[in-house]
């Protein structure tokens, strides 16, 4: 294969939406064009760069370009090509994304109408190339809403969730259900409408001759003792319409650079698709696993081709040797599982929804998603659930969670709506959407649940009631159930058996996975308490949440001003449109702080108050018996807010992250108390059995009052207990003191605390904070105190991050704290201690 990029040197130009396909005499002689720069491309960049439009991010600039959605928008690439592509047997022209309705001219031809940006348009291209002088390829692509009218959505309108819908603000758009784009582009509570456009992936011209290896499938069928049997499939394209060829295969499979294993076949290949199979065991296999539970080796697996004529072909895929399972076997009288095991190990499933990192979704870097999937290991996760809404992410974001071990849930991108497929076009769109995915996906061993949506088959009963399945109607308009019971499990079935998949989310009932929402279900006073997740008796939470704020310097940055006024239609926009004064009535709550707070105190207790929803739920939902996995939502942001999320757009911590890195801590301490009396949850989510001694009962803030109990630990890998004290919480005073346990012989287990309700409820004195410099040269810090301390947090320049903050330290507890991405060694100078006081 000869492969020749078309990624860079694009130029762009705008036309109104009447300069339709027919338009293109006069677009080749249109003369104000300008430069679009690389691929991928969201009309909105070049307009951002070169200063036609405002950074739609900041501020309310949004709004000011909503016109891109009134315009057609022409790419045009100039390029050459060799004599060697040319004399190939098919030269393909594939462009990764399209966003969305796109025609598309090579030299003058039309080469057809693309309209999804869910699947890649590839054409052969071979005799419309010009060898001997230059190519001019012309792309019109528009956002697609002209395409369809209120009339076409009729059957379905009052079925699509918009923010609009309910009083929140001018987002969202009932059309949105017939374009196959990413749907959170017309606004969702957590990003505001900016309806993308472009040319949203890569493009390239692929030359084949004599045959072409089409894809490259290893399964893993079983797990034996030191030994993996698992199947190689490779489809083989011969070009030759009416014609046969003698082919030697040879296939090579190497770990770590090395070949461990290498087989060759003499096959006769006959003309169009050949499969061919390997079924091979391996010896000492290197398995990959799930971060946290051991290694992810990538094993290099290449098909090479040589035909009679000494053509030679080759394709290669990287990826692991891991069984999946989705176990919803019975367990007695406590009903099914919801379960995944991975190499015949049960996990729990510990992590965050994923959403777009971007608004404009086509402009998320390489080096974006690396950090954002290394902060999501650093802080203990080992699962992302793929949220329906958003895009499916460039392959390189799946090859980051290959490498850190972060499992991902990936839904279909559909979500909250009735979806046409009563209409044989869409199914036909769906249907090769999902074949392309699915052989897109199945090589990545992060990848271990495919979901056929999200809150489409659940909701539809509650948005449509629940007669709607039993009338004719269901007859005109399956809304998305025939695609979800019937298209997708087939296509999956066919691509990818080993991956296990679920029609929905939330799906199963008790038995299945859950949206668990208190916040969005109470009033004010009921949505800002934290024991409303003691209760979550659910198999798997898929997603709940709770809205903080970003840290300052993100807060100036995106309101475009020092001077942020909370009052502001700025403010409101880059507000949560859930949020709904929740925050400064939950600050009022916990620290008695209400009119005429400031900025900065707004910002640190809303983030206080942020992490302690999250992280008190987290550990209801990993001490609960049948419980085997809780994902935030969100984990990451589109655009920057008071939101949902742990990370905001610029990749800052918000004071939250802390909070739940804590709760996805490996071994974890968990008080609670039951029935008037002390409980302690121990977790151990490691290989290992975990063995300490542990110190328990009750302080004082001063550290002068003790009543401390003794016991030996010992707590099988993957498990967890409880133990029921004799310890009884009334007779104890909990505004001058807090029920504490800690592993007295073991550092990297953190001390768990359990104090009154709120903040103001306690005699907080001023704590002595003191830091020393343990080692400089790996930049390793303690703190310590001589009193309870809330909130320690430090005063550190912004480019430098420490390994924790913003928890709260014991009487006479030390913590040591390591110094991440810094820029220059720090002395105990640079580190100034601080916790919240009242």
């Amino acid at each position: 294969m000869i492969e020749l990029d078309l990624k860079n040197n694009w130029e762009l130009c705008w036309k109104p939406l009447y300069y339709d396909k027919g338009s293109y005499g006069d677009i080749i002689r249109e003369e104000q064009w300008i430069k679009a720069g690389s691929l991928p491309c969201d009309v909105r960049m070049p307009l951002t760069d070169q200063g036609y439009i405002k950074e739609p991010l900041v501020s309310d600039h949004s709004f000011d370009s909503e016109w891109i959605e009134d315009r057609s928008w022409w790419f045009k690439k100039v390029f050459e090509v060799s004599g060697e592509m040319i004399s190939s047997d098919i030269c393909e022209l594939v462009i990764e994304g399209l966003d969305i309705h796109a025609d598309l001219f090579l030299n003058g031809i039309y080469l057809g109408h693309h309209s999804s940006a869910m699947y890649p348009f590839c054409k052969d291209v071979k005799d419309h190339l010009i060898s001997n002088g230059t190519n001019l390829l012309i792309i019109r692509v528009t956002t697609g809403t002209e395409y369809f009218s209120d009339l076409d959505i009729s059957l379905a309108k009052d079925y699509v969730s918009c923010e609009y819908k309910g009083g929140r603000g001018p987002r969202g758009d009932n059309r949105r259900a017939l374009l196959r784009k990413p749907q959170y582009v017309f606004g969702w509570d957590w990003s505001p409408r900016i309806v993308s456009c472009g040319i949203t992936g890569t493009a390239k011209i692929r030359s084949y001759k004599g045959t072409a290896v089409r894809s490259i499938y290893l399964r893993t069928l079983r797990l034996k003792k030191n030994t993996a049997d698992i199947r190689i499939e490779a489809q083989i394209e011969n070009l030759g319409v009416i014609s046969t060829t003698d082919a030697e295969i040879i296939l090579e499979i190497r770990l770590r650079g090395e070949c461990i294993y290498t087989e060759k076949r003499d096959v006769f290949i006959t003309s169009g698709h050949n499969y061919i199979e390997f079924d091979i065991t391996l010896k000492e296999p290197s398995l990959w696993w799930p971060s946290g539970m051991g290694t992810q080796d990538l094993y290099d697996v290449k098909i090479i081709v040589i035909t009679e004529n000494g053509d030679h072909e080759k394709a290669s895929i990287k990826t692991g040797i891991r069984t999946i399972e989705l176990d919803t076997q019975k367990t007695g009288d406590q009903g099914r599982l919801f379960a995944l095991v991975i190499n015949g190990r049960r996990i729990f499933c510990k992590g965050g929804n994923w959403i777009p990192a971007d608004a404009i979704y086509a402009r998320v870097t390489d080096e974006k998603y690396g950090i954002l999937v290394d902060e999501a290991r650093e802080a203990g996760f080992n699962m992302l659930r793929m949220w329906g809404g958003g895009a499916y992410e460039r392959e390189y974001f799946y090859d980051c969670c290959d490498r850190n071990g972060i499992l991902i849930w990936q839904d279909l991108n559909f979500s909250c709506a009735a979806y046409p497929d009563e209409l044989e076009w869409f199914k036909d769109e769906v249907i090769s959407e999902t074949d392309h995915l699915t052989k897109r996906l199945r090589n990545h061993p992060s990848v271990v649940l495919l979901c056929g949506n999200n809150e489409c088959q659940g909701h539809l009963i509650t948005y449509m009631g629940k007669n709607y399945f039993k009338e004719d109607n269901y007859r005109y308009s399956p809304a998305g159930t025939y695609i979800y019971n019937k298209t997708i499990p087939d296509i999956i079935y066919k691509n990818c058996p080993d991956i296990p998949y679920w029609n929905s989310s939330p799906y199963g009932g008790r038995y299945g996975d859950m949206h668990y929402w208190p916040f969005l279900e109470n009033d004010l006073e009921g949505r800002i308490d934290p024991k409303l997740y003691d209760g979550c008796d659910y198999r798997f939470v898929s997603e709940f949440g709770f809205p903080g704020c970003c840290i300052k310097d993100s807060v100036y940055k995106y309101y475009g001003s020092k001077d942020p006024d909370m009052g502001s239609t700025v403010w409101r926009h880059h507000t949560n449109t859930w949020e709904k004064d929740t925050l400064a009535e939950a600050i009022k709550k916990e620290y008695g702080k209400g009119t005429g707070i400031s900025i900065d105190e707004y910002l640190l207790y809303s983030g206080l108050i942020q992490g302690k929803m999250l992280g008190h739920a987290l550990d209801s939902m990993r001490i609960a018996e049948n419980n085997h996995g809780a994902l935030i939502w969100s984990y990451n942001d589109s655009w920057v807010e008071t939101g949902w999320s742990i990370i905001d757009y610029y990749l800052r911590r918000k004071i939250s992250w802390y909070f739940v890195k804590r709760a996805f801590a490996p071994e974890r301490i968990v008080l609670r108390e039951k029935e008037r009396a002390l409980e302690i949850n121990i977790l151990n989510d490691t290989g290992e059995v975990s063995h300490f001694f542990i110190e328990y009962g009750y302080i004082s803030l001063t550290g002068s009052k003790k009543n401390i109990c003794k016991a030996e630990i010992n707590i099988q890998p993957y498990s967890k207990i409880k133990i029921k004290t004799d310890i009884q919480t009334a007779p104890f005073d909990m505004r001058s003191g807090v029920f504490y346990a800690k592993a007295v012989d073991s550092e990297s287990i953190l001390p768990a605390s359990l104090r009154a309700d709120e903040i103001r409820q306690m005699d907080l004195g001023l704590p002595d904070l003191r830091i020393s410099v343990i080692d400089p040269s790996q930049d390793i810090f303690e703190i310590s105190t001589d009193k309870f301390a809330h909130g320690v947090h430090f005063g550190i320049d912004e480019d430098i991050i420490s390994s924790d903050e913003y928890f709260d330290l014991l009487p006479g507890e030390k913590r040591k704290i390591r110094i991440q991405g810094r820029k220059r060694k720090i002395t105990a100078a640079d580190v100034i201690p601080r916790s919240v006081m009242l």
